[in-house]
């Protein structure tokens, strides 16, 4: 599905902004992927979006470790761009975006301190038909992913990595 956004209205706004980068977050304090208009899923909670990053991997067998699957991340991101022309738009950078993804953690560790797991429900198509399918995910404990002093700089991730 393609959309119709009128990046040249929004790049001009931009270029009025006070502070131009921030013209492109999601929310006033969700710095997001690079656009406001890339809300596929959010770079962290208080974004208000239905969809997260670290919702996206597995767990091994203990439900101790979650490994981040950067490449679904990044085919979900890039779908987003390409249907909704973002990369028409001269203040986005797709290889921003993909260093975005790139200092994302390649696993966290589920330890009831900073990351936990949670349990819920989805209507998943099995056999053409849809049906109630138990998930599970991760959620951190703490929002301390993101430093917010750098941010401007285009920083996203604190400490990556870990």
């Amino acid at each position: 599905m393609k959309y119709e956004i009128d990046f040249d209205d929004c790049y001009a706004k931009r270029q009025e902004a006070e502070k131009p980068d921030r013209h492109c977050w999601i929310e006033a304090m969700c710095p997001g992927w690079g656009c406001r208009y890339l809300r596929t899923m959010g770079t962290h909670e208080i974004c208000f979006v239905n969809d997260y990053w670290y919702t996206h991997g597995k767990f091994n067998r203990l439900r101790t470790i979650f490994y981040i699957d950067k490449k679904e991340i990044t085919y979900l991101l890039l779908k987003e761009v390409e249907n909704k022309g973002i990369d028409k738009c001269p203040a986005f950078s797709t290889q921003h975006l993909l260093d975005l993804i790139e200092q994302l953690p390649d696993k966290v560790y589920v330890d009831g301190k900073k990351w936990t797991y949670y349990d819920y429900y989805d209507i998943k198509l099995i056999n053409g038909k849809p049906k109630k399918v138990k998930m599970t995910a991760v959620a951190p404990l703490f929002d301390d992913l993101y430093n917010f002093t750098d941010i401007d700089n285009k920083t996203m991730i604190k400490n990556p990595k870990k």
